[in-house]
Parts: structure tokens; sequence; C-alpha cells
């Protein structure tokens, strides 16, 4: 998977490697937490991020 941050970095990571999310309500972001402590932002609101994570499921 890769996630572009709002400073347009790009990251990384496999499949499930997501620690946490936060949603940021007044920025109308998520505050991802990725392994080793690193925090990345996305410009999402939770609910979008948390749809975009869910494994596809075949139709």
């Amino acid at each position: 998977m890769v996630l572009r941050d709002q400073d347009g970095r790009r990251h990384a990571l496999k499949p499930g490697a997501l620690l946490g999310a936060c949603e940021m309500v007044e920025q109308d972001t998520t505050l991802l937490l990725l392994p080793g402590g690193k925090m990345v932002v996305v410009s999402y609101d939770l609910d979008t991020v948390l749809e975009a994570l869910q494994p596809s499921r075949p139709t």
C-alpha cells in the first residue's frame, strides 16, 4: 500500500502494518501511526481512510 501525506511524500507499507488512526475533525484529516513511531497526516477523513484500508472482497 502506498500513502501520500499532506506534504506530498509517499510512504509504502504492507497491508496490516498500520498501528492506529486518529480523526482530526478540525482539519478534516486523519493522523496515521506507522511502525517505528512515524506519524503521517493524510487529507482524508477517518471514514474514507478506514474504507480504503478494508481488504478487497470478491464480487
